[in-house]
This record gives structure tokens, C-alpha cells and sequence, in this order.
């Protein structure tokens, strides 16, 4: 029995299934793979969340610094024919 907030008496009941999906669910999310080296670790033994390592996240910085990797973006086409000529 747990009292909630108002003073009330809940009754909570253990449902096995809800337990084995909810365990299920924090095993396939602990568990992650790496976007560098593409190995499997577990996401609460990392502080390079979302990498494995720090090594793979200094490789991931370093592929940004390089710019091969780039974010894309829309041109404007009044902008590429330049200043108007009147």
C-alpha cells in the first residue's frame, strides 16, 4: 500500500509481464552502438554519450573540424545572381 499525495491509500499491484517488458525495454536502451567503430556498449558505463570512447568522440569532433561532415542548406537564388544592376 502507498499513500499518495492527497492522503489516499492505492493498493499497487505487481503485474510480472509489466516487470519483464519494462526490463526488457532498459536492457535494449542501456545497450547502444557506437556511430564511429560500431561496437556494441552499455550507455550508462559511457561519459562520451553517444560514443564508446573518448577516442571515438575525439574522431567524430576531428570529422567536423575536417568539414567531412556539413549540414545542408537551402540557397537563396536572388542571392547567387548578386546585386541588382540598375
Amino acid at each position: 500500500m502507498v499513500a499518495n499525495k492527497d492522503g489516499h491509500i492505492s493498493v499497487i499491484r505487481f503485474n510480472p509481464n509489466e516487470t519483464v517488458r519494462s526490463l526488457r525495454f532498459i536492457q535494449l536502451m542501456s545497450s547502444l552502438v557506437c556511430p564511429i567503430c560500431e561496437s556494441s556498449f552499455e550507455a550508462t558505463l559511457s561519459s562520451s554519450m553517444p560514443f564508446c570512447s573518448e577516442r571515438c568522440r575525439k574522431i567524430d569532433l576531428g570529422r567536423w573540424f575536417e568539414e567531412d561532415y556539413s549540414l545542408p542548406i537551402e540557397l537563396d537564388p536572388e542571392a547567387l545572381d548578386g546585386p541588382d544592376q540598375t
